[in-house]
């Protein structure tokens, strides 16, 4: 049984635009979306900043890839390409047929990081202030971290070698 009465609303939720300025960003997940006026729909990445004062905020960045405007899904696939060539990924294409769960998979297999430019797009028209996120380049951080020893081997204890 769940008691709601214990749990206790933290008030950690900030949507605010976090700083301008560079970050290392970890994939989350991808989406398929349809538009708001529902004439074309959007891949909806999500990131996680992973490290520094804002280590576990999320950001997202979306790709109109299907719209009435040919402007708009070229530009997309221009910002999508660059996306993948920042985080090595190889995908030269995909489909959405499956609402993008091929595409998760490609990405999502391993751990993915790039480092991104991160900016704010101040209020406009009753929108609020939000961050765009360009990335630029991929990040060794994951794989740092999956070969990264937790002590160096001089520092660790010498094992008694065993008679045989």
């Amino acid at each position: 049984m769940f008691n709601l009465n214990e749990i206790t609303s933290s008030s950690s939720s900030d949507f605010s635009p976090v700083p301008e300025g560079e970050y290392v960003l970890k994939f989350l997940s991808v989406e398929l979306k349809e538009t708001r006026s529902q004439t074309g729909k959007y891949l909806d990445f999500c990131f996680s900043i992973d490290q520094g004062q804002f280590a576990n905020r999320r950001l997202w960045i979306k790709f109109n890839v299907i719209n009435e405007s040919s402007t708009a899904v070229n530009f997309a696939l221009k910002n999508l390409k660059s996306l993948f060539q920042a985080a090595q990924i190889e995908i030269s294409t995909f489909d959405l047929d499956d609402n993008g769960a091929s595409l998760f998979r490609t990405i999502m297999g391993q751990d993915r990081y790039v480092n991104a430019k991160v900016t704010i797009q101040p209020e406009n028209n009753g929108y609020k202030a939000k961050n765009d996120v360009e990335p630029y380049s991929w990040s060794p951080v994951g794989l740092v971290e999956r070969f990264a020893t937790p002590t160096p081997p001089w520092k660790q204890e010498l094992r008694p070698k065993t008679p045989f």
